[in-house]
């Protein structure tokens, strides 16, 4: 787990949280029960997100502490689109290429979604496709759809679909969108 995929963890643990009991205030063993890694990880992660505006902390002398996420936090967790321009995640993958059995090796890669999306964007001008407009609105309508809190993974599927026939250089990318924001909800 690297440090946007843990700070991610911590706003949504503190959402959740606040969601539950709007007073309450979480401890370190509570956050860190819920995310199995060690306190300086810990620590470091909260610190960092302290200093962003996302957290308010109460800090003991021991190291603990009490945490409670700010209304700014909260937005960014309410967010998807924010939570993944904030924090882009890395994720492992295979991308199978073609049927011809091309396989891409595994490698980590770091998905900032919202600049792919406007690679995709660029590259609809520079592939030239027959029916460009029909493929901004395939891509505008999983990248919607990849916005909101509850996908409808069959609207995702039935674009890709026509994407795979009518523009299939949009693919590989769209795989890698898909699988981080699938990986970060």
């Amino acid at each position: 787990m690297d440090n946007n995929e843990i700070r991610r963890d911590i706003l949504k643990i503190l959402y959740e949280t606040k969601l539950e009991n709007p007073h309450g205030h979480p401890d370190h063993s509570f956050i860190n029960e819920k995310l199995n890694i060690t306190s300086n990880l810990l620590r470091f992660n909260i610190k960092y997100l302290e200093e962003k505006g996302y957290l308010k902390i109460t800090w003991f002398s021991d190291g603990g502490f009490l945490a409670d996420i700010t209304s700014y936090g909260i937005d960014i967790a309410e967010n998807n689109s924010e939570l993944n321009q904030h924090f882009p995640i890395s994720v492992t993958q295979n991308i199978v290429q073609s049927s011809s059995g091309v396989v891409i090796n595994s490698t980590d890669v770091t998905i900032n979604i919202h600049e792919n999306f406007d690679h995709i964007y660029q590259q609809i001008t520079a592939n030239n496709p027959e029916n460009p407009a029909e493929v901004k609105e395939m891509i505008e309508k999983i990248e919607n759809e990849l916005n909101k809190e509850n996908l409808n993974k069959s609207k995702i599927q039935e674009c890709f679909s026509w994407l795979k026939i009518n523009a299939s250089w949009t693919i590989p990318l769209l795989i890698q969108i898909i699988t981080t924001t699938l990986k970060g909800s």
